[in-house]
């Protein structure tokens, strides 16, 4: 796919991108260096975040956020990402109560990278794999149940 330079240097998304690349470094430091495991963890975390406020489009954020979440341990963070991941994509967080006997540290980011398959983010990617017509009936019905009190949905 050809970007144009209008997209290459969107601030937003180059925001996003530094993030992610600060997180992703933090883990490596994280796990090189056990003695301060938890505190280059925690700044991953933060960078990790901040990749997805700024650039929620991008699946390399979330990926990388959840990569930390579970890194971390945190079971609870990564289904709090993949509800915030559902309400983006259009699809009802309640979902994942169907999934409470799951962990999450094993099969979270699984879930995840199998959610955005389904949906993907960018807009191209995902008209390529729906635009049939029973795909388009269901994106349409989808759209009616859809919470519009998160901007990003």
């Amino acid at each position: 796919m050809e970007r144009s330079s209008e997209d290459l240097f969107h601030p937003r998304r180059s925001l996003g991108n530094r993030h992610r690349t600060q997180a992703l470094k933090f883990l490596e430091l994280a796990d090189a260096d056990p003695e301060r495991r938890d505190q280059n963890i925690s700044w991953a975390e933060q960078n990790a975040r901040q990749a997805v406020l700024h650039d929620f489009t991008n699946e390399l954020n979330w990926t990388v956020l959840a990569d930390v979440k579970q890194k971390g341990g945190d079971a609870g963070g990564l289904r709090a990402v993949l509800e915030d991941l559902f309400g983006v994509l259009g699809r009802d967080p309640e979902l994942l109560s169907q999934l409470d006997e799951i962990d999450m540290l094993d099969a979270g980011c699984e879930l995840l990278n199998g959610a955005l398959d389904a949906d993907p983010l960018d807009a191209d990617a995902w008209w390529e794999g729906n635009s049939g017509d029973d795909e388009l009936d269901e994106f349409e019905q989808r759209m009616f149940r859809l919470d519009l009190s998160d901007p990003r949905a």
